[in-house]
């Protein structure tokens, strides 16, 4: 009996509440949303009712965007410091000794192929000294061995005495003028004398020969000057005077 009369209750309360049809059916629609219910089906192609389209003109949502709490603020600020950090760590105490090695290590190796070729090129020089100064010794052996030993004043009169006998012309006198030495230290065991030398008479073509022979033979030897007289009583015959310059020996 209490059953039937809450429910009688109930029933009136609905029917006082929903008493308008039209709210009744209002009302049931708006479940029916709610619920899904009332979602049209899509079509057959698979696309949206075109309620449910959106519009492209129709302006954007806004996203919303997740807020930092102040802790993750600070872990990324300190983050990025530390990596700018590192990447000084790595430019100044990693990649620039490594930078400053390499260009040392390229000036050293410009350096040693400098002082390389250098010593490539003192080589050839010293080889050429060394080619050049055994022909010098060996001249200067010759030389010796041509020059007599003993005083220059002793044995050179003599020798170009007979020098020119071979020739046929005779000798009168063979003055020494003066000696000059030699200003090089390379040269101070050699001297620079000049001799004067007298023909009385002596066939002019001849004579010619004989000093031409004098200057092939005696290398160190050169005529300063020549000085010929004609002889009165034989004019086929001359006199002559001429100065001897020669290196020698002291």
């Amino acid at each position: 009996m209490g059953l039937r009369r809450s429910f009688a209750s109930r029933g009136e309360t609905s029917s006082h509440r929903f008493g308008n049809p039209d709210k009744r059916q209002a009302a049931l629609s708006l479940c029916k949303i709610s619920f899904g219910g009332g979602r049209r089906p899509r079509a057959q192609d698979g696309t949206a009712p075109a309620e449910e389209l959106v519009d492209p003109g129709a302006p954007s949502r806004p996203m919303n965007l997740p807020r930092l709490t102040k802790e993750e603020i600070q872990k990324s600020i300190l983050s990025l410091i530390g990596l700018v950090v590192l990447l000084y760590c790595y430019s100044a105490f990693l990649l620039g000794p490594l930078n400053q090695a390499r260009t040392r290590m390229i000036s050293a190796m410009a350096d040693g192929e400098k002082k390389l070729a250098d010593g490539k090129k003192t080589l050839q020089e010293a080889a050429q000294l060394e080619e050049t100064a055994g022909n010098s010794v060996e001249r200067s052996t010759t030389l010796d061995e041509l020059t007599p030993a003993g005083a220059p004043v002793a044995w050179f009169p003599p020798l170009m005495k007979s020098f020119f006998a071979a020739d046929q012309i005779e000798i009168s006198h063979v003055r020494l003028l003066n000696t000059t030495a030699f200003k090089q230290s390379e040269l101070a065991t050699y001297s620079k004398m000049d001799w004067t030398i007298e023909i009385p008479r002596a066939d002019f073509l001849l004579l010619g020969l004989s000093i031409a022979r004098l200057e092939n033979e005696q290398v160190l030897s050169s005529i300063t000057g020549i000085q010929i007289h004609a002889v009165q009583d034989r004019p086929e015959f001359q006199s002559v005077t001429f100065g001897i310059a020669m290196i020698l020996k002291k």
